[in-house]
């Protein structure tokens, strides 16, 4: 068309052809070049049209099989084509409840403790405890209305990608290190109204009732605060029969009899 044109314009030059037969080829030339460009553009848009259907995650994980299938349509920006997770390092997220949460912190002085932080130990669903230790990633702004407790993220490496997303664990965590703490079970104490008693042997051989202050349980056992010393013989069996001043007969049994520890 643009050589119909080109020959047009010098026939009209010379008076060849009417000025209005140039014009109407010259405005068919131009719509003929805009339909040129539009079909390119068209091409262009599909090229790269073509290269969007390969799709590429910005994150290496696993990817979840409940999304679209093949033959189904998306669009752009509104279609959830696939979530991936990520799984090294993997997040577990677990809940500390509010008194957990301000003991902790008074321990750190304001602060969760350096050894919390870093050193979290993850408890699988049969009782495994995984291998590699965990740090805290990030603190919630605040306690839950509803739960009464504050949610933390942790990070766990997961380099043979042995854990995955949505699977049951617990979140254990170093407490409070008191050495030489004097630890009884659970059983030898009784309480009344608000106050803990425990009965002791004396050096003469009879019982004793001792008012104490507990502190924290440890599975079956329980940390005295005050009222017991080093040495003291706590009654844990038959405490119900020896009452202030009963002589008593003693078999004396040892931590070991109650599978766990008496100090900490």
């Amino acid at each position: 068309m643009q050589r119909d044109v080109e020959r047009y314009r010098r026939l009209a030059a010379v008076d060849g052809i009417a000025q209005q037969t140039l014009d109407s080829y010259e405005s068919q030339a131009e719509e003929e070049a805009a339909a040129v460009e539009e079909n390119r553009a068209a091409v262009q848009q599909a090229m790269e049209d073509e290269q969007d259907t390969l799709i590429i995650s910005p994150v290496d994980g696993r990817i979840d099989v409940n999304d679209v299938s093949i033959g189904q349509f998306v669009t752009a920006g509104s279609t959830a084509m696939a979530t991936v997770s990520s799984l090294d390092p993997i997040w577990v997220q677990f809940s500390m409840s509010e008194t957990e949460y301000i003991k902790l912190t008074r321990l750190g002085q304001g602060n969760l403790p350096a050894s919390f932080k870093g050193n979290l130990r993850l408890v699988l669903s049969d009782g495994s405890e995984y291998e590699l230790k965990g740090s805290i990633e990030q603190i919630d702004k605040g306690i839950g209305d509803t739960t009464g407790t504050i949610t933390i993220k942790a990070s766990f490496n997961n380099p043979q990608k042995f854990l995955i997303p949505g699977m049951f664990a617990k979140i254990v965590v170093p407490a409070e290190v008191r050495a030489g703490a004097i630890l009884i079970v659970q059983r030898a104490v009784k309480k009344l109204l608000d106050e803990t008693f425990v009965t002791v042997v004396t050096a003469a051989g009879k019982a004793e009732s001792r008012k104490v202050k507990m502190g924290e349980r440890v599975g079956n056992m329980w940390v005295v605060n005050e009222g017991l010393a080093s040495g003291d013989v706590v009654v844990v069996e038959g405490i119900d029969k020896a009452s202030q001043g009963t002589d008593l007969k003693v078999t004396m049994i040892t931590p070991e009899d109650l599978q766990t520890p008496v100090k900490q």
